[in-house]
């Protein structure tokens, strides 16, 4: 098989009739591009709520943005210099949107729901196998 068999790219959103008749109910969503991973997530998110609109926010809190997570005191501290590698002020060119460490959320169950029966205790009994 060639390649000019395959690849046909005649014109801008066009497809050759084969493909089309081959393809059901196919959509290209202009402005949407194919290069951007987030807004494919963010589209696939909004066709999974669109039954439920008030259950979709139209961006997250991380949104486009890159996104560090800081372990230690140290991880700041190589963020900050980061930054100002970059010419960004860590006051102004991070914004944390999470608590200080990592916890429990508060509607978490930490207990156990079984009652506790104690320690299982052995039973001493032995017979030989001899």
């Amino acid at each position: 098989m060639k390649s000019r068999e395959f690849i046909k790219e005649g014109g801008v959103g066009s497809l050759s009739v084969i493909d089309a008749h081959t393809l059901p109910s196919t959509y290209t969503v202009p402005g949407l591009k194919n290069q951007d991973p987030y807004m494919q997530y963010r589209l696939g998110l909004a066709m999974a709520s669109a039954n439920d609109p008030e259950k979709f926010d139209s961006e997250s809190a991380l949104g486009r943005n890159v996104s560090v997570v800081s372990y230690t005191p140290e991880d700041e501290e190589i963020l900050k210099l980061a930054l100002k590698l970059i010419g960004k002020e860590y006051s102004t060119g991070a914004h944390r949107i999470s608590t200080d460490s990592s916890e429990e959320a508060p509607d978490v169950n930490t207990q156990s729901p079984m009652l506790s029966k104690g320690p299982i205790k052995r039973n001493e009994t032995t017979q030989d196998h001899q």
